[in-house]
């Protein structure tokens, strides 16, 4: 929805979505909705609505790939933390 409803640019939704490489955001993006992101904007845009896609309930579900991605960076926040809890005991 953030295509359809702002002005960032695509490269910024790419990224805030977990993919950094726009022509990988690009590739995925068309291969799901049938078109490029920027096409897809600009059919919102003159239509007011958004484009139909068959099998959009699959589109919920985040990708393997991307959930994997988040909880290695879950992990090592977490491990950074312990870290910084084991130097601060390690003082005392």
């Amino acid at each position: 929805m953030r295509l359809a409803e702002t002005d960032l640019p695509v490269s910024l939704i790419a990224f805030e979505v977990g993919l950094s490489n726009l022509a990988n955001f690009n590739r995925q993006f068309r291969r799901v909705r049938g078109m490029t992101p920027s096409a897809y904007r600009r059919f919102f845009r003159q239509r007011g609505d958004l484009p139909e896609i068959p099998g959009a309930e699959g589109l919920l579900t985040r990708p393997y790939s991307l959930d994997r991605r988040r909880k290695r960076e879950e992990l090592s926040r977490t491990l950074a933390g312990e870290k910084k809890e084991l130097q601060a005991f390690a003082r005392n």
